[in-house]
């Protein structure tokens, strides 16, 4: 079953080339009780009114800080940022995740990549598909059974549409490019960073 989710998985980057390059999809699914698109965009550090029904193609979106398209799958949100990386971010993972459990992937062409799973505002698995070994979070093994098929694509050219797949099969939710009805959310500024660690002298 995940063999043919991979696989066409594959076969949807190989028609829109553009994604392997640079792409974050992350999978909200509320866990205490539902939520809607205005709640998720608050948790992004927006308001209600930030969000566009109809898009306006003349926007660019590079004027902005944050860029994502949210479409909802029954009781999930999915938010697609093209060229964007706020999905894996701590801080915006913890406000996604409190009441819900969030799968964020990510990537882009510096070889920068991520699969961050959070429930209840915490990281419990994160890391880097390239190298699904090395894990990290409160609970780094809690994905093992689903990584399987990432560990198996590993080195063979396909972990992005293995990490795809471990998605879908982690959320029940098939990733895809937005929703023609998706509204979107632009943001001039983000979720500020935590601040940093007092280091011990």
């Amino acid at each position: 079953m995940i063999d043919e989710t991979q696989r066409r998985y594959a076969d949807f980057l190989q028609r829109n080339p553009y994604l392997t390059q640079a792409t974050c999809w992350t999978v909200v699914q509320p866990i205490a009780s539902p939520l809607t698109v205005e709640a998720v965009a608050e948790r992004l550090g927006g308001r209600a009114e930030d969000l566009e029904p109809e898009p306006d193609d003349d926007v660019d979106e590079a004027d902005y800080e944050g860029v994502f398209y949210i479409s909802q799958d029954d009781a999930s949100f999915i938010l697609y940022e093209s060229n964007g990386y706020q999905g894996i971010r701590p801080e915006v993972l913890r406000r996604l995740s409190d009441g819900a459990r969030v799968l964020s992937l990510f990537w882009n062409v510096n070889g920068t990549t991520r699969l961050m799973y959070a429930a209840h505002g915490t990281i419990v698995t994160a890391l880097d598909p390239m190298f699904p070994g090395e894990r990290w979070g409160k609970t780094p093994h809690a994905l093992d059974a689903e990584l399987a098929a990432l560990e198996a694509a590993a080195g063979g050219g396909y972990w992005q549409a293995a990490a795809m797949a471990v998605v879908e099969a982690v959320t029940g939710v098939r990733l895809d490019l937005p929703d023609a009805s998706a509204p979107r959310l632009l943001l001039e500024e983000t979720i500020p960073d935590d601040p940093p660690t007092p280091t011990s002298r």
